[in-house]
């Protein structure tokens, strides 16, 4: 297992992620400021680590929202579990359920979902008249500035807790859906009714579940010729060969192109981003 503090000080992650990744890993407030005192180095890096290990409580509620939630990306779950562990982590921090990284801090995450929207508008996967599938939507980050360029957004989530919250934050914007979906298929949604479809940090779940078949054949039904299907993280603790050789065999089953292949554009995320586009 790879250390991250280790990691942010060589440079190669940013402070945020260390320390949600050590969370990840099980530490405690107590063992995360200690590791970060005995790694302690004269760089900005490290004194940016040692400022987040100092907020002791958001610490802590980060690691209650862990324990409460029961996060673990490794055994596998079905989409009714999965369900679950979002309700309980949304209820006790809106933002760090659906980013980590972004320690509940709601700037954070706002910083880190507008270079997503940028980099999205960028590439032209995003533009004007569109109709799109948030699939994940999560607690709605990515909507507000979707359904600006957008004709219709639809956000979809296997968590009523996080409908919940998207539908509070996202209350009144004219074009847009919310539902709660069965994380097993794209009911409701017509064949060839989307242009772009996104999926940010949620199709590890659907591969923990067993489903990433199940929803592959699914979206390639959905969208229309020349849509794209964005994923940014397509599963967590997954070879790059591998990941490129899924995306390979989605290509070949369900007529997509690839575009995009394992590409990272982001400084506040380490994402790994695939795009694909339906062909004829």
């Amino acid at each position: 297992m790879s250390d991250p503090i280790a990691t942010c000080l060589a440079g190669a992650l940013s402070p945020e992620l260390a320390i949600a990744q050590c969370l990840l890993q099980g530490d405690s407030p107590a063992t995360l400021g200690t590791r970060v005192q005995r790694a302690r180095t004269d760089t900005a890096a490290w004194y940016a680590l040692d400022r987040i290990c100092a907020d002791t409580d958001r610490i802590a509620r980060l690691q209650h929202m862990i324990a409460v939630a029961g996060v673990e990306h490794a055994a596998p779950r079905d989409p009714g579990s999965i369900a679950l562990l979002f309700d309980r982590a949304v209820a006790v921090s809106p933002e760090a359920s659906v980013a980590l990284y972004s320690l509940g801090d709601p700037a954070r995450l706002d910083l880190a979902t507008s270079e997503v929207i940028e980099w999205l508008v960028s590439e032209t996967w995003l533009r004007p008249g569109m109709d799109v599938l948030d699939l994940g939507c999560g607690i709605g980050r990515l909507i507000p500035a979707t359904a600006q360029v957008a004709r219709s957004v639809i956000g979809l989530d296997v968590s009523a807790g996080m409908i919940a919250e998207a539908r509070h934050r996202c209350a009144g914007l004219p074009n847009l859906r919310l539902e709660v979906g069965s994380g097993r298929d794209l009911a409701g949604i017509a064949d060839r009714s989307l242009d772009l479809v996104l999926a940010v940090d949620s199709l590890p779940y659907v591969v923990q579940a067993g489903l990433a078949d199940v929803l592959a054949a699914e979206i390639a039904r959905a969208l229309r010729p020349r849509g794209a299907w964005v994923i940014l993280n397509l599963a967590y603790d997954c070879a790059p060969d591998a990941e490129k050789a899924t995306i390979a065999a989605w290509c070949d089953r369900f007529h997509f192109a690839p575009r995009r292949l394992g590409v990272t554009p982001f400084r506040h995320w380490d994402a790994r981003g695939f795009v694909v586009e339906r062909l004829d």
